[in-house]
């Protein structure tokens, strides 16, 4: 998958009138920096895939490096889940919903843990 021309954004940039339309939120915050998640409105589907935030990491570089790794790969593990929905869950929202919710409990191993 190409990545040629995407950035970052600001969740800013999702809101006001001008606003482009949203069609899928997916947050993973889980008291990083102790903010809480960003309240987004309107009618797209939301769902929360939330992950310890390893900049809160206490300890030496081993340990802080090694939260950042385990962040990282179950992120991985949720995009490749996410990447492998079949297309016929796409028209069905409800289904989608269900679906979207299940991948946010897999950990880095791949495996759902609830």
């Amino acid at each position: 998958m190409s990545t040629a021309g995407l950035r970052s954004k600001s969740w800013d940039e999702f809101s006001g009138d001008k606003a482009k339309p949203i069609d899928l939120v997916v947050t993973v915050c889980d008291s990083a920096a102790s903010e809480p998640c960003p309240v987004f409105f309107g009618d797209f589907l939301r769902t929360h895939w939330g992950l310890p935030d390893p900049a809160a990491v206490e300890g030496g570089d081993a340990e802080k490096r090694a939260a950042f790794a385990q962040a990282h790969a179950t992120i991985k593990a949720r995009l490749m889940a996410f990447l492998t929905l079949t297309p016929d869950i796409w028209a069905d929202r409800d289904a989608l919903k269900i679906a979207l919710d299940r991948i946010g409990f897999i950990q880095s191993d791949g495996a759902p843990h609830l």
